[in-house]
């Protein structure tokens, strides 16, 4: 049987600062959410613009029409679901535990940030390893650990000389957690401020809310997890984080 979701006290993750975070991450992705969006509306458009070419022309068959009308609809529904996820990661709503596929929620974190990512030059790659993918969490907190993460290692290798890989790989270690990491070539993070880093409201940033790393950590210890660091300066960072296994017995 599946094991069970862990029970929790819900407090350990501030509402309001959980809610903050999710609004400034949204602002964060917005020029990709609309990049996403545009490039499925100009395959929509030269679609349906091609099937009218071809039908006043009398050269297209019904099985190429039909063809391609699913194309219209299959990418219409790629833009529906794009606006979808964005809405389900901004709401404020209480922790859900179940049973969740974290490879696909790792698949799904990149494909959502793949805009920036070649907007900056990043090159990801995927090494899911693990063999079970099952663990118990909830998938909008989930996500949004991953999502930060992603951006924040994406952000660390803007403007960087080196080359910029960032590396998402997954784990069992032969115990009762998955264990994911992540590792990029930005500019690192120095020794004497790797313990500040997931401290509520510290930031590096000018104009950051300071509450990312900090945020995360909580909503991971939440599921019984932890979270890594390891860097040097000027030599990227590997950020790891664990899950309490859905182990089918």
């Amino acid at each position: 049987m599946l094991a069970a979701a862990p029970k929790t006290d819900c407090s350990t993750v501030p509402d309001d600062l959980e809610h903050a975070h999710r609004l400034s991450a949204m602002g964060e992705l917005a020029a990709g959410l609309a990049h996403e969006i545009q490039q499925r509306l100009t395959v929509i458009a030269n679609y349906a613009n091609g099937c009218v070419h071809r039908l006043e022309n009398d050269r297209i068959t019904t099985d190429e029409l039909i063809s391609l009308m699913r194309q219209i609809a299959e990418t219409a529904m790629q833009a529906n679901d794009i606006t979808r996820r964005a809405r389900n990661f901004s709401k404020k709503q209480a922790p859900e535990f179940e049973i969740l596929d974290l490879h696909e929620m790792l698949t799904m974190g990149v494909d959502f940030v793949r805009n920036q990512a070649e907007d900056e030059g990043v090159e990801i790659s995927l090494q899911l390893q693990a063999a079970s993918p099952m663990v118990v969490a909830d998938r909008t907190l989930i996500s949004q650990v991953i999502m930060n993460l992603l951006l924040n290692a994406i952000e660390s290798m803007a403007g960087h000389r080196g080359e910029r890989k960032l590396c998402v790989e997954t784990a069992t270690n032969g115990d009762e957690f998955l264990h994911v990491t992540i590792t990029d070539t930005g500019v690192g993070i120095p020794a004497e401020i790797q313990l500040l880093v997931f401290e509520p409201f510290y930031t590096t940033k000018s104009n950051g809310m300071g509450i990312g790393l900090g945020l995360c950590r909580s909503i991971i210890e939440q599921h019984f997890g932890n979270m890594t660091l390891e860097s040097e300066k000027g030599a990227g960072a590997k950020i790891g984080f664990s899950l309490p296994r859905g182990i089918q017995t």
